[in-house]
């Protein structure tokens, strides 16, 4: 569409890449503190299906460079939200024992799912020699409507999980962790306080030591009794 050299489409392309390097860690805080994973993850399938249409559909190649670069940026934060919001659910879903093992299938799904989707990619995208592709600009059209698609089923997807989060997990998809809830943290502040009101009770050391020393007499006088009968 733009008709961008090899050259010049690689040195754009790592844009998507570096915005996500640089935004998952901070959305990943911001996923902690504020809790609404289903928003982030609802923010990151919206981002990337305007970044799809956007390369898809707007521009062409009198365009300035800021139209291809908007659409990468915006398919960057598609990966930032969705990688900071995703992987960390399911440690709040999972029970403790079983979450590498979830994590690792979940990996194998996600591996799989893009080696099928490079291969679909390939059979989509029309082969054409470089004076076509000079003329033409619809080489990656099948392939542009194949992501659209894919974002919009993550877009339901989402709304669905959003839901069964309601229904059926207790809205723990959308509390925060617990060292940033104010429930928890004001629950943990009067406990405290609560403690620290109890008296301490004092103690007669006087009475214990004497009840220690009557102990030992009643003993003693117990075995003279008994060596006197013996004898």
């Amino acid at each position: 569409r733009y008709q961008f050299s090899y050259e010049k489409g690689n040195s754009y392309a790592p844009i998507i890449f570096w915005i996500a390097a640089v935004f998952t860690p901070i959305f990943g805080f911001l996923c902690d503190y504020f809790g609404k994973r289903c928003i982030f993850m609802l923010a990151s399938a919206l981002s990337l299906l305007l970044g799809h249409l956007f390369l898809g559909f707007i521009g062409d190649v009198h365009s300035s460079v800021a139209v291809p670069v908007t659409g990468l940026t915006l398919l960057g934060f598609g990966y930032a939200l969705g990688a900071a919001a995703v992987w960390p659910s399911f440690g709040r879903i999972v029970q403790q024992k079983y979450l590498a093992l979830t994590l690792g299938i979940w990996a194998c799904i996600d591996n799989c799912f893009q080696a099928v989707c490079n291969v679909i990619v390939g059979a989509l995208t029309k082969n054409y020699s470089v004076e076509e592709r000079a003329m033409y600009t619809d080489q990656f059209d099948d392939a542009r409507y194949f992501w659209i698609a894919l974002a919009i089923c993550t877009l339901l997807s989402v709304l669905l999980l959003w839901y069964a989060d309601q229904v059926q997990l207790d809205n723990k998809l959308w509390l925060p962790e617990e060292m940033f809830r104010r429930d928890v943290l004001q629950e943990g502040e009067d406990s405290t306080q609560k403690v620290g009101m109890q008296p301490i009770p004092a103690i007669d050391m006087d009475e214990e030591v004497g009840e220690e020393v009557e102990v030992d007499v009643n003993v003693h006088d117990e075995g003279e009794k008994k060596t006197e009968v013996a004898a």
